[in-house]
C-alpha cells in the first residue's frame, strides 16, 4: 500500500472511498472526484464497521480512525474489490494530533491483509490540500460551501416543521440535484442552491420558542451522525434548535495557518502574497453563494475565520496549530455574537484537542454564565443522555420566556 499526497497519482478506473464525514459533503465530495474522471463512492458505517476498525487498532486512537479504517476494510471485504483498484481518502495534517498518522495507521493494517496494492490519498493542509489540483481544490471548494449553508438551511428549518420528516426529504432530494449538477461540465450550484432554498420554503412550519445551542468541537466527530450518535437529533428531540461550526472553517482556518508561517519563511513576499490571493477567492465563493440564500441564513452567517481565531487566541496561542483555537474561538462568537443559550463540544475520546478545549470551557462557562457541555464518543454507551437535563431546563426557560412577552 502507497500513500500519495497527489491526485493525479489515482490512475482512471480506480475508485475513491469517501469517508462519511457529514452526510451532504461527503455526498457532494465524491461527486467532485467524479467530476474529475474518478469513480467514487461514500463509505457506510455501521456498528460492524466500526467493529471491524476496532479489532484492527489498539484502543487508544480516537473514534474517527476504527470507523474509518474499519468502514474501509468492510467495503473491500463484503465485495471482494480489488485492492489494487482502491484508493481510501484520508486528508492528513501536521502538528502535535495524532490525526496525520492515521493513514500509516491505516497502511499497516491493510498490510496485514496483504493488501499492497491499496493506495491512500493523503492530502495534506500544510498547503492547503493542493494535492487535489488546481481543479479539484476550486470544485470541493465550491461543495464544502455549498453543503455548509445547505446544512445550515436545514438545521434552521427542522426544528420546526408541522410534518416530521419533510425538511429530511426535501434535503436528500436536493443533496441529489446538487451531486447531479456537481458532474455536469459547467455546474450551476447556485442554481441547485436557489432550489433547495425555495422548496424549503415551502415547508410547513410553526415557530416556536426553542432554545439555541451552539455545536463545536473535532470536525469528524462534531459532523458524523455515527460517530456522534446523532447528537444534533437528539438536541432537536429534546426541544433545541443547532447552529453548528461549518465545515468550511477549517479550510479557512489552514489557510490563515499557512499566512501567519509566512511571516518567518524564506520566501515572505511570494508566500504571503499568495496565502491572500486564496484567501480572497474562497470569501468571494462564500459570499457568492451566501446571496443566493441571504435571507434563510442572515441570522447565521459565518463569522471571519480571523475573528474566530482572535477569539480563540485569549485563551490558546494562534501558534498552536489545532482545532483547540477553532473550538474556543467560534464558541465564543456563539455566546457573544449569536446569543445561544447553551454551546456542545462533541469530541472523540482521547482527543488531544477536545481534552484541551473541554479544560478551557470550564473556565469560560463561568466567564459567560451558560451551560457548556463536552461530550466524549468512543463508540460505546450514550454519551448524549447528559444533554437531557440542561435541554430539559433550557426549554422550560425559553418557553417562560415568551410566554412574559
Amino acid at each position: 500500500m502507497v500513500c500519495i499526497a497527489d491526485i493525479r497519482l489515482v490512475r482512471r478506473g480506480d475508485v475513491i472511498f469517501v469517508p462519511p464525514m457529514e452526510p451532504i459533503a461527503a455526498r457532494l465530495t465524491a461527486s467532485v472526484f467524479r467530476a474529475l474522471g474518478y469513480g467514487a463512492e461514500v463509505l457506510a458505517q455501521t456498528p460492524e464497521t466500526l467493529a471491524a476498525g476496532l479489532a484492527c487498532t489498539s484502543g487508544g486512537e480516537c473514534l474517527p480512525c476504527p470507523a474509518t479504517i474499519g468502514a474501509m476494510l468492510t467495503a473491500i471485504e463484503t465485495r471482494g474489490l480489488d485492492p489494487a483498484r482502491v484508493v481510501f481518502f484520508m486528508p492528513s495534517t501536521c502538528g502535535p494530533c495524532r490525526f496525520g498518522q492515521y493513514a500509516t495507521l491505516a497502511d499497516m493494517a491493510f498490510a496485514r491483509r496483504g493488501w499492497d496494492g491499496v493506495r491512500i490519498l493523503a492530502i495534506n493542509s500544510e498547503n492547503s490540500y493542493g494535492g487535489l489540483g488546481t481543479r479539484g481544490r476550486m470544485l470541493l471548494w465550491h461543495a464544502v460551501v455549498v453543503s455548509d449553508l445547505m446544512r445550515k438551511i436545514a438545521l434552521k428549518h427542522r426544528p420546526y416543521e408541522d410534518e416530521p420528516g419533510a425538511v429530511d426529504r426535501v434535503t436528500e432530494e436536493w443533496t441529489e440535484r446538487a451531486a447531479e449538477e456537481i458532474e455536469k461540465p459547467a455546474p450551476d450550484l447556485a442554481a441547485a442552491l436557489r432550489g433547495y432554498a425555495a422548496a424549503m420554503d415551502a415547508v410547513p412550519r410553526t415557530p416556536r420558542p426553542k432554545p439555541k445551542i451552539g455545536l463545536v468541537g473535532e470536525i469528524y466527530v462534531r459532523n458524523d451522525p455515527f460517530t456522534n450518535n446523532g447528537v444534533i437529533r437528539v438536541v432537536e428531540e429534546l426541544g433545541g434548535e443547532v447552529l453548528a461550526s461549518s465545515i468550511g472553517e477549517w479550510v479557512l482556518f489552514c489557510n490563515a495557518v499557512e499566512g501567519f508561517r509566512t511571516w518567518t519563511s524564506g520566501s515572505f513576499r511570494r508566500g504571503r502574497l499568495m496565502q491572500r490571493l486564496e484567501r480572497a477567492w474562497f470569501l468571494s465563493v462564500e459570499r457568492k453563494y451566501a446571496r443566493v440564500v441571504r435571507r434563510l441564513v442572515a441570522d447565521r452567517e459565518e463569522p471571519d475565520v480571523l475573528d474566530v481565531i482572535a477569539a480563540g487566541e485569549r485563551y490558546v496561542p494562534k501558534e498552536f496549530h489545532t482545532e483547540t483555537i477553532l473550538t474556543i474561538g467560534r464558541a465564543l462568537l456563539f455566546i457573544t455574537r449569536d446569543k445561544v443559550d447553551a454551546i456542545v463540544n462533541a469530541s472523540p475520546m482521547f482527543c488531544m484537542p477536545g481534552t484541551i478545549s473541554a479544560a478551557l470551557f470550564a473556565r469560560i462557562e463561568k466567564e459567560h454564565g451558560i451551560p457548556i457541555i463536552s461530550t466524549f464518543y468512543d463508540g460505546s454507551g450514550d454519551p448524549n443522555k447528559t444533554l437531557a437535563p440542561y435541554l430539559h431546563y433550557l426549554v422550560e426557560r425559553a418557553e417562560t420566556r415568551a410566554a412574559a412577552r
